[in-house]
C-alpha cells in the first residue's frame, strides 16, 4: 500500500492544489492514510512558495492533529521532519499495528500573514 494525502481545502481530493490555487488560500488542509505499517512517509504538497526568509523564521506553521484513538495514534507517533518552500514531509513510525485504513491525520499548513505580505 501507499500512504494516500486527501486534500480538504482550498481543493477536495488527491490532487494538491496548483501555485495559483494556493496563491489564493492562507491554510491548506489534508487527511493521511497510511494503510501499511511499512507506509513511513507523507508529503504534503502545500504549493505555497514560500520564501527562504520565511522559512527561516518558521513559515509556514504546521499543525498535526491525530484522528485516531491516542492507542492508534501512540503507534504511528507521527512527526514533521521537512518543511520547504512548496512541501512538508511526514514520517511516522513503522511500527507494528501503525498501518490503518482509516484517516490517521489531519494536517493543516498556514502560510505567514501580515497586512503588508
Amino acid at each position: 500500500m501507499a500512504v494516500v494525502v486527501t486534500y480538504l481545502t482550498p481543493v477536495a481530493g488527491i490532487t494538491a492544489p496548483t501555485t495559483a490555487q494556493a496563491s489564493q488560500a492562507d491554510t491548506v488542509v489534508a487527511d493521511i492514510v497510511a494503510s501499511a505499517d511499512a507506509d513511513v512517509t507523507a508529503t504534503v504538497t502545500h504549493n505555497m512558495q514560500i520564501s527562504a526568509a520565511d522559512l527561516a523564521a518558521g513559515f509556514p506553521l504546521v499543525s498535526i492533529i491525530p484522528t485516531l484513538s491516542q492507542a492508534l495514534a501512540a503507534l504511528s507517533s507521527w512527526s514533521v521532519t521537512t518543511i520547504a518552500t512548496n512541501t512538508v514531509v511526514l514520517t511516522k513510525l513503522a511500527t507494528a499495528g501503525s498501518g490503518n485504513a482509516a484517516a490517521q491525520l489531519r494536517v493543516t499548513v498556514s502560510r505567514p500573514w501580515a497586512p503588508t505580505k
